[in-house]
């Protein structure tokens, strides 16, 4: 590798102090070493336009060749024309020293002004956005032999959520990336305030007329084509960090793509919004299909049931059938359990069809007269039957005062029933469940309160989801009285559903969850009062 020479290496120190900027200037006009770019142009006011993208000095209409480089009177400390490294790095000096800190623009971070002092004490944190591994492969082996600590993504969520949890120094922006393209996302990150001075450049192969003015009317600082040049590329980043920016030079062109990318926005949300509706029309369709395989399934199954149930309870009403339904192993007590356990099959079947009828909104409704006293005594007696008994006390408040509902009376016998054995299942032996009845206005509130172990705050709203189950499920084992008795977590949400398409509301309220303090739950349930 060349050595600097020593002459040289005395320039560079005092362009980067700053007292010979003009001669630097002067040189970057004389020395042509690649492809030419363009430097900082400005019109004939003096406004400036791009800012150079490219690193080397930019041949100009003025441009000398080497041999006509000039000589040691015009280019003091230098003997010769730059070598390629040397016009780089002259090049480099230049920029860092005259890069700009508007604060209507942008600023530096505090990490890259220690990377760029005379000791790296912090690592500057770039964000790489680029779906193309070789591309990102490139990338960062360049800038982390440069003392860049680099984070790459791949797609355009992925980069907002990275750079609000990470706020990197510098953001290379690819454009072409799946989902939200490189502009929007740039767009929504200057709504960000942390990133409303983050420097974000487009690194990318849309070099097409306007990419690079579509880039900066989106946010970006900066315009970086594809494909990059290694020995400029390190430079590049290091002036965008020092806050060089890019700016459009004319206000009509900028008014003409500021209207161009608001319509392109406008388009793409159309079209998104159009790919949503196409999606949520197939999902309904597949969900109806799922509902008509679930129900059909459902009483395909349930007519053998209930021809197992009708026949074991003829075998048990039959008195030639030796034993008694307590003695264990007896014809009489193994014809009990098969009817109990068809009994409960049936129950989970129509558990099943119930809320794929609500879902579908297809639960069809009788309007008949609903006295609730009856109902609710009928739900408890109904309950205190099934399983163990239960040492429970039940208590019952303002039930004879409620007026007369109309509705399905055994719909609603359903849903109070999935809610006091909800009760039920949540409150320990000793316990006590009080049922409470009133009229609030032209509204029937039941309230069902426990001593159980009650409910967490987070997941108040969520016990009503289908298929939602509170307790561990290692520990589950069916039952519909049993403490800590489980099954398939759709009680309660068939019970909103029912509640809900007689125009009610339920809910559950808890002061948290504690198996030994025992907090306890309300469940209430709001119907609407219909004249008789």
């Amino acid at each position: 590798m060349k050595r600097l020479d020593p002459a040289l290496s005395a320039d560079l120190r005092s362009v980067i102090e700053g007292p010979v900027l003009s001669f630097v200037a002067s040189l970057s006009n004389h020395v042509s070493t690649g492809p030419a770019s363009s430097d900082l142009e400005r019109d004939s006011s003096g406004k400036p336009g791009f800012r150079t993208r490219s690193f080397l000095p930019a041949a100009s209409s003025e441009a000398r060749p080497l041999s006509e480089a000039p000589s040691l009177s015009e280019a003091p400390s230098l003997s010769e024309a730059p070598s390629l490294s040397e016009a780089r790095l002259l090049s480099e000096a230049r920029l860092l020293s005259e890069a700009r800190l508007p604060s209507h623009e942008g600023r530096m971070n505090k990490s890259a002004r220690k990377q760029l002092g005379s000791e790296a004490i912090e690592r500057p944190r770039i964000l790489y956005v680029e779906d193309d591994p070789a591309s990102v492969a490139l990338v960062r082996r360049v800038l982390e032999s440069e003392g860049y600590d680099i984070v790459d993504v791949a797609d355009g969520l992925s980069a907002l959520e990275v750079a609000k949890r990470d706020l990197p120094d510098l953001i290379l922006m690819d454009i072409n990336i799946s989902g939200l393209d490189g502009y929007e996302v740039t767009t929504r990150l200057r709504s960000i305030e942390e990133m409303q001075h983050v420097p974000i450049v487009a690194v990318t192969a849309a070099t097409l007329k306007g990419d690079r003015e579509r880039s900066l009317i989106a946010g970006c600082n900066g315009y970086i084509p594809k494909p990059i040049y290694v020995d400029e590329f390190p430079a590049q980043v290091r002036a965008f960090l020092m806050g060089s920016r890019e700016e459009i030079e004319s206000s009509e062109e900028r008014a003409e793509y500021l209207v161009e990318y608001s319509q392109r926005l406008v388009d793409r949300l159309e079209n998104k919004i159009r790919e949503l509706e196409q999606a949520h029309a197939e999902l309904q369709r597949v969900e109806k299909m799922k509902s008509d395989f679930i129900i059909l399934a459902s009483h395909e199954l349930r007519t053998p049931l209930t021809s197992i149930y009708g026949h074991a309870q003829l075998l048990l009403q039959n008195p030639a059938i030796p034993g008694s339904p307590d003695e264990e192993g007896g014809a009489r007590y193994l014809l009990q359990r098969i009817a109990d356990a068809t009994q409960r099959l049936g129950q989970v079947f129509d558990e099943i069809r119930n809320v794929s009828l609500i879902d579908a909104d297809r639960l069809n409704l009788a309007q008949d007269p609903v006295i609730l006293k009856p109902l609710i005594h009928s739900v408890v007696e109904n309950l205190q039957t099934l399983g163990p008994p239960r040492d429970l006390e039940f208590e019952f408040e303002g039930l004879e005062e409620l007026p007369i509902l109309r509705g399905d009376t055994r719909r609603l016998h359903q849903a109070v029933w999935n809610i006091v054995s909800n009760a039920i299942k949540c409150t320990p032996d000793g316990g006590r469940i009080r049922i409470v009845g009133c009229q609030i206005e032209d509204t029937v509130d039941i309230a069902v309160h426990d001593t159980g172990v009650g409910i967490p705050p987070d997941e108040r709203e969520r016990i009503f989801n289908r298929f939602y189950v509170l307790e561990d499920t290692i520990r589950h084992h069916s039952s519909k009285t049993a403490f800590r008795g489980g099954g398939l977590g759709l009680g309660l949400a068939v019970a909103k559903g029912i509640i809900e398409a007689h125009g009610g509301q339920t809910w559950a309220e808890s002061e948290g969850y504690d198996e030994e303090k025992l907090p306890g739950s309300t469940f209430h349930i709001l119907l609407p009062v219909h004249p008789s």
